[in-house]
């Protein structure tokens, strides 16, 4: 029988699932998160949660204190709008 590849993600829909996936996790538990946490607990690829925690940043949907990331105000409420947090 003969079985069909898996078509691996797009960098486009890394960066994508990356970031729903960095979101998720902040919202979810509302707390303070690590870049090695963010990789830990979202299967992520360093780079790709690296660079989601970038674009995030400049969205003004997360916020950093020294090595430690979180949501900020906005996306919380926003999720909550939303019924996504």
């Amino acid at each position: 029988m003969h079985q069909e590849a898996i078509p691996s993600p797009s960098p486009a829909e890394e960066d994508a699932q990356a970031e729903q996936a960095v979101m998720r996790l902040l919202l979810e538990d509302r707390g303070l998160f690590s870049l090695r946490e963010n990789v830990g607990e979202t299967g992520c690829k360093m780079i790709s949660v690296v660079d989601a925690i970038r674009r995030l940043k400049g969205a003004g949907m997360i916020e950093e204190v020294g090595v430690f990331v979180f949501a900020t105000r906005v996306a919380v409420v926003s999720a909550d709008l939303w019924g996504v947090g």
